[in-house]
């Protein structure tokens, strides 16, 4: 795409003003009209260094705390936000900002969606040429414009800089995990792309067919961590439920504060934080995307990273070298340290795979046919007098800019629906997360603990219980104490999703279950049966409080019998309530008993049954 790149190749060590320096400015300075890949290293000091230029710059930052943090960073240098709803105090203390010669190099600080309102009070005070020529327009984390259209509504779009973006003389944009635009004005920027000798650190991959599975172990079991865990999960009501269905209460959650928010959290919203950086952090810290990147997390070197995507959540499922390593990479350490674990919990789901460049040149070729029949249609009804009933026009402004009746791409916005379309494939298999990894500059190993669900084969039952146990008894039998955690997730998930099974394996054991052939029939009739051996002796407990020295119909000893198997669950073989039986009192061989005919209340005669005495000594509990 760039038609001027230039690779270098660093050692860990390296910071940005001893890769870019320069002798005006000790902490380095950015390049006019670059496009600056940072090789997927994070806290490079790219954004630190622009804000201690010595020039004029906007500095656009892709989320609101983002900016709440570097303003009280970078408070000597005098910045400027610009955030939020407009309003005419707002408005004016832009102009004055911009006014004031007092302050000797202006750092306008700005999210995406307020950009214009820079534009619109510079033209307000007759200074829109001026921005244009002497401020240094800088675009963080600048995959953020492929990666974040939900965040268009309102009338507001995160696309709003490039509106105004080409018309700087001066101009960068920069970003740890950079996104390759399709817009072919890029060319003219000089493409910057760093490597470095060393790995950053080593991922390790827990791949799982339920990833909620293994945070809820994880969450159950805070030992397993020699310090505080953060982890990054983008799904609000998930992280919420997990909390909830674990018990933890050493536990934060970071998210956006809205109300939508807090009713999804729930009853975990008595652990929601507001503000994740300088924050003193609990043993565990969960995040959604609002901060997975632009932001300092100050910890020590015991910090475990976790990183979760969920194919069954679908907002969870972040491109790993884009948000991936933004999260892994947000903790602040020198450049010889590493955290004491990184780990990616996720599932996988086959998709076929594309190559970007691919879907890149698809939808690019059906916005332009799209885009001219739209153009020859909207002629065509404004000389015939009609109107867009079918509202083509919406359709159309997914990729392209519309005015006064005709459109144009907008390479941006197809950028925004290539982007959902790469990440599958990412996921579409464990090889394809192990090579995303190690693309992004990590090493990466594999913990395989799942049991993927078989595809389109019918199995007998006997079969799949077989394989769980078999699977089971292997698991507990690890000696590798790593494994071995994991071993504890799957069997916690077996047991969740098995629980007969589970119940036959720890009542009547491996063996047993081997010789009953796995037969989900044969288990139940001996778990029965064992159940109601068990209960036997609780039957005669309740016989000898029950049962007097007197003469009863078998009526109504069978309703004493009867009301006791209720009590006691007692089953038939096959599950079903076991119905009583007057004869049945023999069994428990605890009477003396006499078989006569006698007239029951009602005179009527019928068989009876007398009680004359208690065998081997039992008397009537009191």
């Amino acid at each position: 795409m760039f038609k001027n790149i230039k690779e270098i190749t660093l050692p860990l060590s390296a910071t940005f003003k001893s890769t870019f320096p320069d002798q005006q400015n000790p902490n380095g300075l950015i390049p006019d009209n670059s496009f600056i890949h940072k090789g997927f290293k994070t806290a490079f000091g790219l954004t630190y260094s622009e804000f201690k230029a010595k020039r004029h710059s906007i500095i656009v930052l892709s989320q609101q705390p983002i900016i709440d943090s570097k303003m009280i960073e970078h408070a000597d240098t005098m910045p400027h936000a610009v955030f939020g709803d407009l309003t005419a105090k707002t408005f004016t203390e832009i102009q004055d900002y911009l006014a004031n010669d007092a302050i000797q190099y202006k750092k306008l600080v700005v999210t995406p969606e307020s950009f214009w309102k820079i534009i619109e009070a510079a033209k307000a005070i007759g200074k829109l040429q001026w921005l244009y020529d002497y401020f240094f327009c800088f675009l963080d984390e600048c995959h953020c414009y492929a990666a974040d259209k939900f965040r268009a509504k309102d009338g507001s779009s995160i696309l709003t800089p490039f509106d105004y973006f080409w018309n700087f003389k001066r101009k960068a944009l920069g970003s740890a995990t950079p996104y390759p635009f399709s817009d072919p004005r890029f060319k003219k920027l000089t493409y910057y792309k760093l490597k470095f000798e060393k790995k950053f650190g080593k991922v390790s991959i827990v791949h799982h067919i339920d990833p909620r599975t293994v945070l809820d172990y994880y969450l159950r079991n805070p030992h397993l961590f020699p310090g505080k865990v953060f982890i990054w999960f983008n799904s609000v009501t998930e992280m919420g439920q997990a909390v909830v269905d674990s018990g933890v209460d050493d536990v934060l959650l970071f998210c956006s504060k809205t109300e939508e928010n807090m009713t999804k959290l729930g009853a975990a919203r008595k652990h929601f934080k507001d503000q994740a950086e300088g924050t003193e952090y609990k043993k565990f810290n969960i995040f959604t995307c609002r901060y997975f990147e632009g932001w300092d997390l100050r910890d020590d070197q015991s910090a475990t990273m976790i990183l979760i995507t969920d194919q069954n959540v679908k907002h969870t499922v972040v491109g790993i070298n884009y948000r991936g390593v933004q999260a892994v990479g947000r903790l602040r350490l020198k450049p010889e340290q590493k955290p004491h674990q990184i780990i990616h919990i996720t599932n996988t789901k086959y998709v076929d795979t594309i190559e970007r460049s691919r879907i890149e040149e698809d939808t690019i070729y059906s916005a332009n046919n799209h885009i001219d029949y739209y153009n020859r249609f909207s002629s065509q009804r404004i000389s015939d007098g009609m109107t867009d009933r079918l509202k083509l026009t919406e359709f159309v402004e997914d990729y392209a800019d519309i005015k006064f009746n005709r459109a144009k791409i907008n390479y941006h916005k197809v950028d925004q629906i290539v982007y959902p379309q790469i990440l599958p494939s990412q996921y579409s298999s464990l090889q394809n997360i192990v090579d995303t990894w190690s693309e992004c500059n990590y090493d990466t190993e594999v913990v395989q603990i799942g049991v993927e669900k078989s595809q389109g084969v019918r199995r007998k039952k006997e079969d799949t219980n077989r394989e769980i146990i078999e699977r089971i008894e292997a698991y507990s039998n690890e000696v590798s104490s790593f494994v071995k955690i994991n071993a504890q997730i799957e069997i916690e998930r077996l047991r969740k999703e098995n629980g007969p099974l589970m119940m036959a394996y720890h009542i009547l054991g491996a063996t047993k279950l081997k010789e009953l052939n796995y037969n989900n029939k044969k288990m139940e009739a001996a778990l029965n049966e064992r159940h109601n051996k068990n209960m036997e002796a609780k039957v005669r407990i309740m016989l000898s409080e029950r049962v007097e020295i007197r003469e009863y119909t078998k009526k109504e000893i069978k309703s004493i019998l009867q009301g006791i198997y209720d009590e006691l669950d007692i089953r038939k073989p096959n599950g079903s309530r076991k119905i009583a039986n007057a004869e049945e009192l023999n069994h428990y061989g605890m009477f003396e008993i006499e078989l006569f005919k006698g007239k029951n209340a009602k005179g009527t005669r019928t068989e009876m049954i007398r009680i004359s005495g208690f065998k081997f000594g039992i008397k009537r509990v009191a």
